[in-house]
């Protein structure tokens, strides 16, 4: 597969995110309102697209929490595009970015997500019960911080 560009996402890729994050169970099921939101500029998260031979393959959206900390809110690849090096480029992106702290959460049956993350040099920092729905179960959360290895 050749290197992906990534890039801001735009409005104009909502419904590609739409396919990757619907084939996607595991992923945040956001709205397409959410999304167009998202990307019309609000200014309260960022997208970005992993982007392989013109075709959006993957995608991040994250957001500031305050000085020196963010969250991971929604991060999927396409299944076809999978184990490929998308997610971590994605990652590598953000982490490039000097963010800090980075949390995110993940569900606790989700055990191939947690094993990625903690490749990234995530570490569990706690539990948050029954905070998915459909079906309910309790959350990982996960936690990077500047100091934590290995690199993405």
């Amino acid at each position: 597969m050749p290197e992906p560009l990534i890039r801001p996402a735009e409005v104009a890729d909502v419904d590609s995110l739409l396919r990757i994050q619907h084939s996607s169970p595991e992923a945040a099921q956001w709205a397409k309102s959410d999304y167009e939101t998202l990307l019309g500029g609000d200014g309260s998260a960022r997208c970005v697209a992993a982007e392989v031979e013109g075709r959006v393959a993957g995608f991040l959206v994250y957001r500031a929490l305050g000085a020196g900390e963010c969250e991971v809110l929604n991060l999927a690849v396409d299944p076809p595009a999978r184990r490929r090096g998308l997610g971590r480029a994605l990652l590598a992106y953000l982490l490039g970015q000097g963010p800090g702290e980075v949390f995110l959460e993940v569900r606790a049956g989700n055990v191939s997500a947690q094993a990625f993350y903690r490749g990234a040099g995530f570490r569990e920092a706690g539990r948050r019960p029954t905070y998915y729905r459909n079906p309910s179960e309790d959350a990982i959360v996960m936690r990077k911080g500047p100091e934590s290895a290995p690199a993405v």
